[in-house]
């Protein structure tokens, strides 16, 4: 048996977990970045069509900055809470725990229900909890 054919005496499992590992970093910062793209959106289209091709993370991120915000852990400015006052049947669905994602993202990306609050909503999260939305 020449030395081509033959089997390593150890094979590694370094590349496996490092390309796995990279794979989890790159999807944590593309969630990040399409979060932080969400709170500034300005435009009802292309926020539609960035939450169509976005992962499930996304929506979760969502719903857990409107459980930060129903649950008070966030001071909102009159403004805001009259704001989300009006939208309360909207955020509760978007954090109730029987709810599919399937229609939690449908809320988010409907025009008249998502659109006029959702990126208030994610900007006043990432601007109060930061880091810690996002488990850092």
């Amino acid at each position: 048996m020449d030395q081509a054919h033959r089997p390593p005496l150890f094979q590694s499992t370094d590349g496996p977990v490092l390309s796995l590992m990279q794979k989890q970093n790159g999807r944590k910062s593309l969630v990040k970045r399409t979060v932080k793209y969400l709170s500034v959106c300005s435009n009802p289209r292309a926020y539609n069509s960035v939450l169509k091709g976005a992962p499930d993370e996304v929506i979760k991120a969502i719903c857990n900055a409107a459980l930060n915000i129903e649950q008070g852990d966030i001071r909102l400015s009159p403004a805001q809470r009259q704001l989300f006052s009006a939208h309360r049947g909207k955020i509760s669905k978007l954090t109730s725990r029987g709810g599919d994602l399937k229609g939690k993202r449908n809320l988010i990306q409907s025009q008249k229900g998502g659109f006029p609050f959702i990126p208030v909503l994610i900007g006043t999260a990432v601007g109060a909890l930061g880091g810690k939305l996002f488990g850092e």
